[in-house]
């Protein structure tokens, strides 16, 4: 199964295949704006991650312990945090942590990284309301 996409793997590149953020970035390289060649780690390799780990169970235990009206600020911060862990705590398939490697050493080579880092940005689907997180890995982190 393909995973990780490049601007050469989607010609006619699709939302549901590469996440709406993914789109957009493979529409301004397509339109030639001055962006980095991307790569995009496609929603299947989310879906595998999610199911691997048993995450939608376990969202849909947080967000539906009670209705989110009823909840005070606290209460939703509170499930915030704890889904958050879940995702910090799961584990990556080992074929998809072995592609993703992979594709980053024949995407990025041995050119020098600034400051060793590899921005990421990700929407999660898993939730009815999608929760976007930042995240700035070293490449060591990625070479665990």
């Amino acid at each position: 199964m393909k995973w990780i996409y490049s601007v050469e793997d989607l010609p006619y590149p699709d939302a549901s295949v590469l996440g709406g953020k993914g789109l957009a970035l493979f529409q301004m390289t397509a339109a030639g704006l001055p962006v980095p060649k991307p790569v995009c780690i496609g929603t299947s390799a989310y879906d595998l991650f999610v199911d691997h780990n048993h995450l939608r169970e376990k969202i849909g235990l947080e967000l539906y312990r009670k209705s989110i009206r009823d909840m005070r600020w606290e209460e939703i911060w509170d499930a915030s945090l704890r889904i958050k862990l879940l995702f910090m705590k799961a584990k990556i398939d080992g074929e998809l942590e072995a592609n993703i490697l992979d594709t980053i050493r024949d995407h990025f080579g041995d050119r020098p990284w600034r400051s060793d880092l590899l921005p990421l940005r990700r929407m999660v689907r898993a939730a009815p309301s999608p929760v976007c997180t930042n995240h700035t890995l070293t490449l060591p982190d990625l070479m665990r």
